[in-house]
């Protein structure tokens, strides 16, 4: 059976918890190492929430919102790929096409991985969408200045005003 199957069953099993308790939805945060992710790709069946290695993928009022994870080193060749799928793919998948890149868990981030920002933007534009960051942390934040990509995309301090102002509210 192995670690990575019964981990998976277990997350599984939260999720169903989570999804038919109303309260809980309300008052929990599931929090799942990344090692028990790494590779496990999970979906919520009611499509709300999917967690695909070390991003987190959720919907917030018409936004699909992405909760990156602590780390893009441009060496470390597998998270990036897996990041990037995802990446690519909602913004592909959103509908409508707005997406929001949470970043206040990340605290490195390449080129590489900034150069799929810029790939993950340019599909969304593709399609007439948008895309915005919140949570961007100091290091982040320097990196995409100094790139001159954060004139490319709004940043919001927190995830609620990246939803409020994407979705309108």
């Amino acid at each position: 059976m192995g670690y990575g199957h019964s981990v998976a069953a277990e997350i599984a099993d939260a999720i169903a918890s989570y999804r038919s308790n109303r309260l809980l939805q309300k008052t929990a945060l599931l929090i799942v190492p990344d090692i028990a992710l790494q590779g496990v790709g999970l979906s919520d069946p009611s499509g709300s929430l999917r967690l695909v290695g070390m991003n987190r993928v959720s919907r917030d009022c018409d936004v699909t919102v992405i909760e990156l994870g602590q780390s893009y080193d441009s060496l470390n060749e597998a998270v990036l790929a897996e990041s990037g799928k995802v990446l690519l793919a909602e913004a592909v998948r959103a509908e409508p096409p707005r997406l929001l890149l949470d970043l206040s868990g990340t605290e490195l981030i390449g080129s590489r991985f900034v150069e799929l920002l810029v790939q993950t933007w340019k599909r969304l534009r593709q399609r007439g969408g948008i895309m915005a960051l919140c949570g961007v942390q100091p290091f982040c934040s320097e990196v995409l200045r100094t790139t001159k990509l954060d004139t490319l995309w709004n940043s919001y301090p927190t995830r609620d005003d990246g939803v409020a102002a994407l979705s309108g509210h």
